[in-house]
């Protein structure tokens, strides 16, 4: 084990006598279970004389902190007959960046969907309250403009009736109508008159609201 290896794991050469070392770096995974040596998959490499490249694995510190690691093995000698070199290094930051940068874009996601949402929900109210407006509008428009056509009409029969208008109108209608029905023609028109002010006050009353 050289100097670099040393740094890593915090063990020295010595440290490793009297241990194996899968059983010093390689005891246990990330959540603290044993890992058994016929899983570890740098003790399969070296007794099966095979080559593994740059696999990733969890290795333990002398201190007892996890740490990624990218790990190869290459035998030595045919089927490694010779044992295998195992080379390893500390990618824990560069796995902490990847993780930072990921989270980073799941949150920009996220923020970009909600501001899209909020987006849909100011449409949909602005053409829920247009409509409403619309809707509420159209009927005012209706009762203005009947108040309106009133309001003309009764100006413009007290006008007549300032004239004198009205009684040359009604004498007219009269010579063409029974004698019997003729006197009772000014109370009809009266009684008219009567329910157009009455009309004029409610619309004038409902404009005023």
């Amino acid at each position: 084990m050289n100097s670099a290896a040393e740094q890593i794991t915090g063990f020295k050469l010595e440290d490793l006598f009297d241990y194996t070392f899968h059983a010093s770096c390689h005891s246990c995974k990330r959540d603290g279970t044993p890992y058994p040596i016929f899983e570890c998959p740098v003790f399969l490499a070296q007794q099966n004389g095979s080559s593994v490249k740059d696999a990733n694995e969890v290795f333990v510190h002398k201190d007892g902190h996890f740490y990624d690691i990218t790990f190869s093995v290459s035998p030595v000698g045919e089927y490694g007959s010779s044992g295998s070199v195992i080379e390893f290094r500390d990618v824990s930051d560069q796995r902490m960046m990847e993780k930072e940068r990921l989270e980073a874009i799941l949150e920009s996601q996220q923020t970009s969907l909600l501001l899209q949402s909020t987006e849909k929900h100011k449409e949909a109210m602005s053409s829920f309250i247009s409509f409403i407006c619309h809707e509420l509008r159209n009927p005012l428009q209706g009762i203005t403009a009947s108040a309106e056509f009133l309001l003309e009409s009764m100006a413009q029969l007290k006008e007549d009736l300032a004239k004198g208008d009205h009684q040359n109108r009604v004498e007219q209608g009269a010579a063409a109508i029974p004698t019997t029905l003729a006197p009772h023609i000014p109370d009809v028109y009266q009684s008219k008159m009567d329910k157009l002010e009455h009309l004029l006050e409610n619309a004038q009353n409902m404009i005023g609201e």
